[in-house]
């Protein structure tokens, strides 16, 4: 190892590098493997792909509801008074 990688270790300081090309590790407890285990088995898949399809689809579901809830913002500023009205008829 370098000197300057030791320095780099003993500092504290993660190169930039490490954060774009290593592998994570994915630490799961018995419950959360179970459940992935099944997913992976349900859509016929790995665990890595399992993982993979799972993270992807919550943050499909998560941006999905950020633009629901500024199309209801939009909407309500522009149709509120009229939904209110509609309300109490």
């Amino acid at each position: 190892m370098s000197v300057r990688a030791k320095q780099r270790l003993a500092s504290g300081v993660v190169p930039l590098w490490y954060h774009a090309v290593m592998a994570m590790n994915l630490r799961l407890d018995d419950e959360d493997s179970a459940l992935l285990r099944a997913l992976a088995e349900a859509e016929h898949v790995s665990l890595h792909e399992a993982a993979l399809r799972a993270i992807r689809r919550s943050a499909r579901e998560l941006a999905h509801t950020d633009r629901v809830r500024e199309a209801t913002a939009e909407m309500l500023g522009r149709w509120g008074q009229v939904l209110d009205r509609l309300g109490h008829v």
